[in-house]
């Protein structure tokens, strides 16, 4: 039993060590499979997270961009308002604004309307989308606004040759619109009269990437000056 127990003992040693020079030259191979498969995964999950920091950080110059604009638009559609007002406060009749659209003193028909991301700027049909939006509001009958176009031009336009500095050269990618109507309580049931001295204006700036911003003001005309009823922006 003894000498039967030490010669499998033998037997299955041997076989141990004939294996083992086998498994020794597989290994290598398959162990360079893994590393290699562990590096693509990890140069693919780098590439990922370094994609999605940079969508990231474009998206954040993007709105950071946008918001810069539309408060440029703000203060310019703002500026134009205070230019239609210096004009109201010296126009002797607001019915004749009213009824045959007289201008003021900003209309710049020399210079095409075209803005960046706009394009070509169509006046009237930008009229028109006014007057459907009031038409859609309207809750004042037959006394609901009806806008008519009273200024407009490029924005660095406002400020004489020079006077703006470099604030101009930024407004050169804006155009300004300006509309008057007349005030809707007024109750006379003709919006081409005004009765009470008192009329509404809305003006718009369009910049690049769409940029567009609206500020809408009631006025009123006593004693020789204007008198703020109403302002709204967005």
């Amino acid at each position: 039993m003894t000498m039967t127990w030490m010669t499998s003992g033998s037997s299955g040693c041997a076989g141990s060590e004939e294996e083992a020079p086998e498994r020794a030259a597989r290994h290598p191979r398959a162990n360079r499979g893994v590393a290699l498969l562990m590096a693509l995964l990890v140069t693919l999950f780098v590439s990922a997270i370094g994609g999605a920091l940079v969508l990231l950080a474009s998206t954040e110059t993007r709105i950071a961009g946008g918001e810069e604009l539309r408060h440029e638009a703000r203060g310019l559609a703002e500026v134009l308002l205070e230019r239609v007002f210096q004009d109201l406060l010296l126009a002797p009749d607001w019915s004749a604004v009213l009824a045959a659209g007289a201008g003021g003193s900003f209309q710049d028909s020399a210079s095409p309307a075209r803005v960046p991301s706009w394009g070509l700027l169509d006046l009237p049909a930008l009229t028109l989308n006014v007057q459907r939006e009031a038409d859609d509001l309207n809750r004042w009958g037959p006394d609901g606004p009806r806008w008519r176009l009273y200024a407009f031009g490029p924005a660095d336009r406002l400020w004489p040759a020079g006077a703006a500095g470099p604030a101009a050269g930024r407004a050169s990618m804006f155009y300004v619109v300006a509309w008057v109507a007349d005030d809707p309580g007024e109750g006379d049931g003709n919006p081409a009269v005004d009765r009470n001295e008192a009329v509404q204006v809305r003006a718009e700036a369009f910049g690049p990437l769409r940029t567009r911003w609206a500020v809408n003001a009631t006025v009123r005309r006593k004693s020789g000056t204007l008198q703020l009823v109403f302002w709204g922006s967005g």
